[in-house]
């Protein structure tokens, strides 16, 4: 298989897996932190003199804790989960072109053009549904 590369990234097989690995490792950093922030108490400044402001920056600050442990939850009950699905359609898709390339290449090679469409046409199926799933 070609490998090409574009940017940062190299598309084909070698750079799908090293893109699926990496975005594990996101998935964990983000994880962490997630965690951290809902568990997270909102911060005491009640003895510390802030002024006459003191109180708006108190609010405000407890407004963007709240803010984070809203983005938080987004992320472990939604975000993830889309990205986990994602990247398991991006697996299947490449197994399941993987096992059609040797099909497809002989349906060529035999001016199957029947058989040659049929494949193509289960792919494109496959990349339909997958695309519907990506929001």
């Amino acid at each position: 298989a070609q490998e090409q590369k574009i940017g940062n990234y190299a598309l084909g097989p070698e750079g799908l897996k090293k893109a699926l690995a990496e975005t594990g490792s996101h998935i964990l950093v983000m994880d962490l932190y997630a965690k951290t922030m809902i568990k997270q108490p909102n911060v005491n400044l009640s003895n510390i003199d802030l002024g006459s402001e003191g109180g708006e920056l108190i609010k405000n600050i407890h407004l963007n804790q709240e803010l984070s442990r809203i983005n938080a939850n987004y992320w472990l009950d939604t975000a993830k989960p889309q990205i986990q699905k994602t990247a398991r359609n991006i697996v299947n898709y490449d197994e399941q072109f993987q096992n059609y390339y040797d099909t497809l290449v002989d349906t060529v090679q035999k001016k199957d053009k029947a058989g040659l469409k049929e494949g193509i046409n289960d792919l494109i199926t496959t990349i339909n549904t997958n695309s519907k799933e990506v929001t």
